[in-house]
């Protein structure tokens, strides 16, 4: 009886021990940001808070991804952290390798649909789906569908917070922390839903099943202590067609809802068919066009409200037409204090036209570059960032008096040697590329002697000079030229 209660003992000691083995694997070592410290960079490739740097090492496509990815243990696409010097500094060791630098997150959120987002202690995150789909007699990952999480700072406490159930290029979303409410919330048009989750119950509200478009309106900072986010930045906008109710003449239906109430607020319906293009802290952009019309307007309506602070647009009637073509790419351009605002975006020979409209309503045309044709990236501040044919990268100030002085070359691929090798931009989409404080951030490609990979690097904005990229990452040894021995 002896022995048999010792065998017992023993097995219970060892499940113990396995437990808190367990237990000790999810603890981090990591140290934790400030709580109160600001946050600039959300949904962009790199979050900072305070002292670190949270950013996606490399990028992957999800037509690139075969069975078994992402099931962890990921290091390439990873989410990592860096701790920043003096000015936002990186450092480095003698053999080119970044010093301070943290595996946070292992699994690929390097991809299409990348956008960090930090509120309180947590980082928010997407990153493909791994759950297994009937393909033929077999069953596949399908990665095509996305998951959205939120985690620590030190990586722990990692939480599913929403899996897509509808396959869609379309897909567009948003992580919001608005003024009155308390939790997080996760805006995601999903296939023809807009659905909002509260992150901390992960409760679902699926506002509408039948959206057309979506604007999400983006800000990028975040104070804790005081954030600044406008009544109208804190609406989701978008289109929908008429319920067998509403039986409209014509046209379709354009509605908000408000982060947090996730109830729909109809602003304007019949006549115009409208679109929603873009939003911001100050207004909604949309095209408008009437049913004998051939082209869609865009149309720009600044945020008005009620006695009670809520939004209150005239949307029916109301707005200012920039122009009479439905661009397909349309950046903003900022407000400046209420005196200007306008639109970016590509003329007919390729050329950036900034499209600006004046508080009494004058309009005027501006051709941003007279020679490259360029694609625009990202509007930040008083700045467009675009990139030629062979993937140079350009800040273009669109503000600036004299347009001939206002061209400034970031990345210049000519001035590459073997001495000094520049790595090539990598521009597949504009999801791969944002603005983040003094630095612009973009994957670059590293074809190495078993496989190529496109790794985050950064080049600083606030000066003349190009030729300043860094690489923000850590690189896998499959993607790294392996040094010659001398014969």
């Amino acid at each position: 009886m002896k022995t048999k209660f010792l065998t017992r003992l023993s097995t219970f000691a060892l499940i113990l021990v396995v437990c808190f083995m367990a237990l000790v694997g999810c603890v981090s070592n990591l140290e934790m940001p400030e709580t109160n410290a600001p946050v600039t960079g959300n949904g962009g490739l790199v979050v900072q808070k305070g002292d670190y740097l949270y950013f996606v090492n490399g990028y992957k496509t999800t037509d690139d991804m075969v069975d078994g990815d992402n099931r962890g243990g990921e290091k390439y696409a990873a989410i990592y952290r860096v701790k920043l010097g003096e000015n936002n500094t990186l450092s480095y060791n003698e053999d080119g390798e970044l010093e301070n630098c943290e595996l946070v997150i292992d699994k690929i959120c390097g991809f299409e649909k990348t956008a960090l987002y930090i509120f309180g202690d947590y980082i928010y995150y997407a990153t493909p789906n791994t759950d297994k789909v009937a393909s033929g007699d077999q069953t596949v990952s399908n990665f095509k569908l996305t998951d959205f999480y939120r985690a620590k700072l030190d990586g722990t406490s990692r939480t599913l917070i929403y899996k897509t159930n509808l396959t869609s290029t379309s897909t567009k979303f948003a992580f919001y922390k608005v003024n009155g409410v308390e939790d997080v919330y996760l805006s995601l048009f999903d296939g023809t839903k807009l659905v909002f989750v509260n992150c901390g119950n992960k409760a679902i509200t699926t506002v509408c099943d039948s959206v057309a478009s979506v604007a999400m309106p983006k800000y990028d900072v975040y104070n804790a202590q005081n954030n600044q986010i406008s009544v109208g930045a804190s609406y989701v906008y978008y289109t929908r067609s008429g319920t067998d109710e509403e039986d409209l003449a014509s046209g379709n239906v354009l509605c908000c809802a408000k982060i947090g109430e996730n109830q729909e607020k109809v602003l304007a319906s019949g006549t115009y068919t409208y679109s929603v293009v873009s939003a911001n802290n100050d207004a909604l952009f949309l095209t408008k066009k009437l049913s004998y019309e051939s082209n869609a307007n865009n149309y720009v309506l600044p945020y008005a409200y009620d006695a009670q602070g809520n939004i209150a647009l005239d949307a029916q009637n109301g707005g200012t037409q920039l122009d009479s073509t439905a661009h397909s790419t349309i950046f903003i351009a900022t407000f400046e204090n209420g005196n200007s605002t306008g639109i970016i975006t590509t003329n007919s020979t390729g050329k950036l036209l900034y499209i600006k409209l004046s508080a009494n309503g004058q309009k005027t045309y501006e051709i941003l570059n007279e020679e490259k044709n360029l694609t625009p990236l990202a509007v930040s501040g008083s700045f467009v960032y675009a990139y030629d044919g062979e993937n140079n990268l350009y800040q273009i100030n669109y503000k600036a008096v004299d347009k001939s002085t206002a061209t400034t070359l970031l990345v210049d691929n000519s001035l590459s040697t073997e001495e000094e090798p520049i790595k090539t931009p990598y521009f597949s989409a504009t999801k791969n590329f944002s603005v983040c404080g003094s630095y612009a951030y973009y994957f670059a490609t590293y074809a190495g002697d078993d496989a190529t990979g496109y790794y985050l690097n950064r080049v600083i904005t606030s000066h003349q000079e190009t030729y300043k990229q860094e690489l923000v990452g850590v690189v896998q040894d499959n993607h790294i030229v392996a040094e010659q021995e001398e014969e």
